[in-house]
Order: structure tokens, then sequence, then C-alpha cells
């Protein structure tokens, strides 16, 4: 953004006051079209010393203008402002607009007592150049005011927010609507940052969107996944088509009581159209589960005392591996030392495109570096599965999800697809996908399972792995929204997810 400023105002010669007037003028027009009781409301606008406060003033002197009650704070001395934003204070003090300044903790505090009837607050505080925590009177300011019952809006991000992660630096001003000036920043759609901005609205304020498009260079890019870019994803089906061409998928997984994961990945994967599905699990465990889905094949493998895959079938699932498209492996498995011996030894021996899930990604805590980088792989944690290939705390991955679901994927070189509210999905070269679709009611038992079965179904059908979880991750989150709209978000369960995922996959563009 801070190019895309740049050449606006150099290289086009568009002054800089200009834009902050659009900005203000877009966001009291987002105002307006959120907030239809405005004209009967009263708006408090706290403004910084910088740009953010600018764009502030200028929307205190638009909603004046347009018979608006509001008022600004500015939490500067007014000679301390920015050349623009001190520009737009002199206008309002040439109108006679209430704008008061609060230079210091004891004028803040005086100022505070008057806004307690605000029915609006804007928060033009601090704008997108945040790297740390707010500190001095910004911070007792957002702290202040989030004890505030107001309906609070944000210009262009909430204060106390990093414009270019999703890590919560420090306190934050919650807001219930947040109106981004020229385009969207990552804090609006990375977790946990996200939470944050309540309601997105994105105004334009005179920058040439090629502007936006081709600014600095950089590593790697991040975009939303749009129902519009996963449809040209779905494998084509010829009216002359046989299940042969559309892939045979070996799923390997479950073990005597951890079924079910076994079952719905399978399920998934035949609803996803892969045409054929081998599930290889271990003997006493495949009576129990082949008569759930009659559409998969079932091949009992050796087995240890626990009923989990012994070792001792790797030859064999070697051979069926090697007769099939893709494999997925890792639902249901457990973590018997032979299971986990023999999870290890595949990984370096399986030539097929390859997804590992749960109890494969599990076995994998402290060698990460064994993933094989010979086949297209494609790995699902969630974040405490990540937290273990990493070494990191769970916490950690949940602060910073967009740097650590680069991280492992950069090392491991492979599709990863991290698992949460925001799922974000990144290639080895750190570009980074964020869906937006999904419900809390996805987090139960088996969900994940259905996903594994997902992305497994599209990759054995030749998918590319960063493609299939970027496809997979927007429909099994929207199978869940679909089933939310039946059964609400508390009752949800996995087996509600395969039921609406045809209707999701209809509705993203799949035959």
């Amino acid at each position: 953004m801070r190019e895309a400023d740049r050449r606006t105002i150099q290289d086009i010669g568009v002054p800089g006051r200009v834009l902050m007037e659009s900005a203000g003028r877009g966001v009291a027009g987002a105002m307006e079209e959120h907030l239809p009781e405005l004209a009967d409301q009263r708006i408090l606008i706290v403004c910084g010393k910088g740009n953010n406060g600018g764009d502030g003033l200028v929307l205190l002197r638009t909603l004046v203008g347009l018979g608006y009650e509001a008022r600004a704070v500015v939490l500067s001395a007014f000679e301390d402002l920015g050349a623009d934003a001190l520009d737009n204070l002199q206008s309002a003090v040439k109108l006679n607009l209430p704008v008061d300044p609060a230079a210091d903790e004891a004028a803040w505090r005086t100022a505070l007592l008057e806004m307690r009837d605000a029915d609006v607050i804007v928060d033009a505080i601090l704008g997108t150049g945040l790297t740390k925590g707010a500190h001095g009177l910004p911070l007792r300011a957002i702290e202040d005011l989030s004890g505030l019952d107001a309906f609070k809006v944000a210009v262009d991000i909430p204060s106390g927010l990093s414009s270019d992660s999703g890590r919560l630096p420090g306190a934050v001003l919650e807001a219930d609507l947040t109106i981004a000036l020229a385009a969207p920043k990552v804090c609006h759609f990375v977790s946990p940052a996200c939470e944050h901005c309540g309601t997105i609205e994105v105004v334009d304020i005179g920058i040439p969107p090629i502007f936006l498009q081709r600014s600095a260079p950089r590593l790697a890019t991040i975009e939303t996944i749009e129902s519009g870019e996963v449809e040209p994803l779905w494998p084509a089906r010829h009216a002359s088509a046989h299940k042969g061409d559309f892939g045979h998928l070996l799923i390997v997984a479950g073990s005597v009581g951890k079924t079910g994961a076994a079952v719905m990945a399978a399920e998934a994967a035949l609803r996803t159209g892969a045409g054929l599905v081998t599930v290889a699990s271990a003997k006493s465990a495949v009576p129990m589960m082949a008569p759930q889905l009659p559409e998969a094949m079932w091949e009992p493998l050796e087995e240890t005392a626990t009923g989990a895959i012994a070792f001792g079938a790797l030859d064999r699932l070697l051979e069926l591996a090697d007769a099939r498209t893709a494999v997925a492996m890792g639902p249901g498995l457990g973590l018997h030392d032979d299971t986990v011996r023999l999870v290890l030894e595949l990984l370096q021996k399986v030539t097929s495109p390859l997804v590992v899930d749960a109890d494969g990604l599990n076995a994998l805590k402290g060698a990460v570096d064994q993933l094989p980088s010979h086949v297209d792989l494609a790995l699902t944690p969630h974040p405490g599965e990540a937290s273990r290939l990493l070494g990191v705390e769970t916490a950690d991955i949940q602060e910073d999800r967009l740097r650590y679901v680069r991280e492992l994927a950069m090392r491991t070189k492979a599709a990863v697809l991290l698992k949460g509210f925001r799922t974000l999905v990144s290639d080895a070269d750190g570009n980074v996908k964020v869906n937006l679709t999904g419900n809390p009611g996805l987090a139960s038992g088996g969900s994940g399972d259905v996903l594994t079965g997902i992305v497994g179904g599209l990759v054995g059908q030749g998918v590319p792995a960063f493609e299939a979880l970027t496809l997979a991750a927007h429909v099994h989150g929207l199978a869940g929204d679909l089933a939310k709209n039946d059964v609400g978000e508390t009752a949800l369960v996995a087996r509600d997810v395969l039921r609406t995922l045809p209707a999701a996959m209809r509705e993203l563009g799949a035959d």
C-alpha cells in the first residue's frame, strides 16, 4: 500500500490530500450504507496524528456537511499532526467544527467523559504502519474505548493490528465494521486478527488498480479463495468415461476402535469423484468397516496386538500403492510403535502422489525432514499437529498462522493446509490461499477425515496437491455451511458434511 500510494502521488501526480479526501468521503458513504439509523445517532471520531487521523478529520467534515451529529478528538497537539492531516484539521477549525485536542492523558480523560453517550465511535487512531503493539496515549485510548457500549467503525484497520499479518501485537480496538481503503489487508482475513475486524467493506480512494496489482515486489502472494477460481479445478467427466478414468485412491487408515475415520474418508473420496477407492486397514478392523461402505474395496492387513496396522504389512502396502494413482494416509491409524515405523517407511518408498493427515502426521513428530520430496505431497495438519511437526507450541501456531503455514510448506516442499478458522493453504514457495467458507460446527470429530477423503479423491483424479487443497478447503467449508443451515452449528457432525457435500460440489460447478 505504501508503494501504491507513492506511485499514485509521484508518478501520476495525485496529491496525498486528494487521496485522504477520497478516503474520508468513502468511509462516510460506507457508514451510511451499513448504519441506516445514522441520522439519529451521535458520532465520535477519535483521530491519531498520522494519515489515519487525517482520514478521520475529512470524515468529520463530510458527516457534518451531510447533517449528521459528529465530533472529533485528536490524540495529539494540533501542531504535531502530519502535513495532510494538519491541512484537514485547519479546514475543520475554519468551519468551526467540533474538534478537540487530547495531547496527554489528563486531556484524554476529560474528553472521555464526554464520549460515553456516543452511539458510534470511529477509530481513526492507528493505520497500516504498526509493527509492534500500540503504546502511550493510543494504547490508553484503545483500552478505554473498548469499554464503551457503542458501535465501532475502524478506518482501514482496527487500531492495534499489524496490517501485514494475522498476529495480535498487543491491545486491539475491536470493530463492528472495518472500512478498508483501496484494498483489503492481510489482517482483515487471517486469524486471529480478522476476528477483531467485524464486517469488512472496501472503498475506492482513487489509487489505480494496476498499482495495487503490480506494486512492490514480494516473495509470495496471499489471496482469498473465490468460487469462480475453484470451479475450473473439478476434473472433467466425459460421456464415454469409465471408472478407471477417475483414479484409484488407496487410503491407509483405521484401526480397532478407530474405524469411523477410514469409512468417512473413503466415502468423501468417492463422493468427490474418485473412480475407485481401496481402504487398507488392520484385519480385525476391516469387518467392522466394510459393510458401511460397499462401494469401496477393503484390504485386510497384518496387525499388532492392539489392532493397528503392523510393520509387516509394508510390502503389501507398497504393492497396493504402486497400482494406485494416489495414496491418502493417516486417519485413525493410531500411534503404536510398529505403525509409526510403518508410516515412516511408507513415506520414503511410496512413489504416487501422497496425502498425509492425522496420525500420519503425528508419526512424524521430530522427523519432519523425513517427508519425501520426490512426490506431489499434501499435508493437512490442525494446529496441534503443525506444532509437533515444527517443534513449537500450539499457541505459537495460532498466534501467527500465516507465518507457520508458510514455514511448514517451504520446509517440507509440500502443499500444506492448516485447519482452523480461516483455513490457510500454502504452496512450497509460500503463496497462500485463505478460505472463507466454513463455521464452528466443523470443529467436531470426523470433520478432518472427510476433508482428507476429499483431498485424496481429487489428487487421485490428477489434481495437483496445492489446487486439490484449495478446492477441498472451499467445498468442505461450503458443505459445512449447508449442513449448518439444516441442523445448526451445535448439532452438526461429520456425517452431515458428507450428506451436504454433493450439493456443495454442484454449487461450485461439479458436474
